[in-house]
This record gives structure tokens, C-alpha cells and sequence, in this order.
């Protein structure tokens, strides 16, 4: 009714110890209180995002360390064979 969204477990706290909105300070009951099913979905979906974002990021670094390892490897086997010569 008023238009905020609140996190279930705040408001729920807070509307048992207040009778009003803690950002308009109308009168608000917890029978007002509907899900707001498109914002958790949203949340849902940013932070499944997110994760899959790190998991990518975290393999890329893994995959860059390891060709830059190898490539120090090479690299300074390369110069070992060529002062051996």
C-alpha cells in the first residue's frame, strides 16, 4: 500500500515492536505486508550472476597463471640450453 520494500526479517521485527512505517511513519500492520516476488527474483538473479561472473574470472586467472608459469618455464629452460652451448 505505501510502496516500500523492506527486508522480510527487519520488518517483521520492526512491526512488532511499532505500528508504523519506519520510512513514512504511517500507520502499517504486518496484514499490509505482500511478497515482492519481482524484486526477490531480481536479487535472485544479480546475485546468480555475480557468482558465475567470479567463477569465471577466478578460472580465467587460474588458466592466465598457469600459461604465464609455463611460459617462465620455457622461457628459462631456454636459457639454460644456451649457456650450456
Amino acid at each position: 500500500r505505501e510502496g516500500n520494500s523492506y527486508e522480510k526479517d527487519a520488518i517483521m521485527k520492526w512491526l512488532s515492536e511499532n505500528n508504523t512505517s519506519p520510512v513514512t511513519r504511517n500507520v502499517l500492520r504486518m496484514k499490509h505486508l505482500v511478497p515482492n516476488r519481482a524484486l526477490k527474483e531480481a536479487i535472485e538473479f544479480e546475485v546468480k550472476r555475480q557468482k558465475e561472473m567470479h567463477t569465471r574470472k577466478t578460472q580465467s586467472n587460474s588458466l592466465l597463471s598457469k600459461r604465464t608459469s609455463s611460459r617462465t618455464s620455457t622461457t628459462t629452460s631456454g636459457r639454460h640450453s644456451t649457456r650450456n652451448h
